[in-house]
């Protein structure tokens, strides 16, 4: 099995791809759009909650990097 190409964290990324607020908020919006689409009410909500740690804890994640790549110039 090929090692996962986030280092096998998936806050990584937000740090590499330079995410901002703004993309955290579309990528909730946009799945918030799915969930809505495809399962029932209490299915959608219980994992739009999941998803809404998860878009705190990563955005923590990604703007703590920005914070630091912003020290290191």
């Amino acid at each position: 099995m090929a090692p996962a190409p986030t280092g096998g964290s998936p806050a990584r990324p937000t740090r590499v791809w330079n995410a901002r607020a703004v993309h955290f908020d579309r990528w909730l919006a946009l799945w918030e759009t799915a969930l809505d689409e495809h399962l029932n009410a209490p299915e959608a909500q219980a994992l739009l909650v999941m998803a809404s740690r998860m878009r705190v804890s990563l955005q923590r994640f990604a703007l703590a990097g920005a914070a630091l790549q912003g020290e290191k110039s």
